[in-house]
């Protein structure tokens, strides 16, 4: 946080204990607030402002304005046709037409939660897309390793068979020169 912003909060909070007690002093009713202070209020108003995206807003509100005019021409459609014929058809779709409005107007008031609960919902896809994407490689690796290390221990056997037969020649060739050697050293 800014040093400035701080001090100004302060002296905003020291301001706002000042006016307080002159109320007290001077009798003057507090009006009920939720909140307790200016401040918390403007920045709780700030965070909920935040929320509503004005892009959609104004698509919502430009498709209820829409139907609005076309419900208000159907409704002006119907007294004209009221006086002529009365077309029980034509009542029946102005009836859809305006609980369909009505039906939306009230799911728009939720429409703000909505768009921040599927945002949150969208996050924690992407992560567990990813998750799913870094256990697969992972079982990759485990699988190459597997295959390195079997690699390994048949080369490793393969070493130790080398060895022993090496040996066993080793072997072979000393007791061959140590009888040699005892041959010419007899005779």
């Amino acid at each position: 946080p800014d040093v400035g912003a701080i001090a100004e909060s302060a002296s905003v909070a020291a301001l706002e204990n000042s006016i307080a007690e002159i109320e007290k002093q001077l009798g003057v009713l507090e009006p009920s607030c939720p909140y307790s202070d200016l401040q918390t209020a403007v920045v709780q108003l700030q965070q909920r402002m935040a929320l509503l995206d004005p892009q959609r807003l104004e698509s919502i509100r430009a498709s209820v304005h829409k139907v609005m005019g076309d419900l208000d021409q159907a409704l002006a459609k119907k007294a004209d046709l009221m006086g002529a014929n009365a077309d029980p058809e034509l009542d029946r779709k102005v009836g859809e037409l305006y609980d369909f409005c009505h039906r939306w107007s009230a799911t728009a008031a939720s429409l703000p939660s909505i768009v921040s609960r599927l945002q949150s919902l969208q996050a924690l896809h992407q992560q567990s897309a990813t998750f799913a994407a870094r256990l697969t490689a992972l079982e990759q690796q485990q699988d190459e390793l597997v295959k390195l290390l079997e690699a390994t221990n048949k080369a490793v056997q393969e070493l130790g068979v080398g060895l022993k037969e090496n040996m066993s020649i080793v072997k072979d060739n000393m007791r061959s020169l140590e009888e040699k050697m005892q041959k010419v050293v007899r005779s």
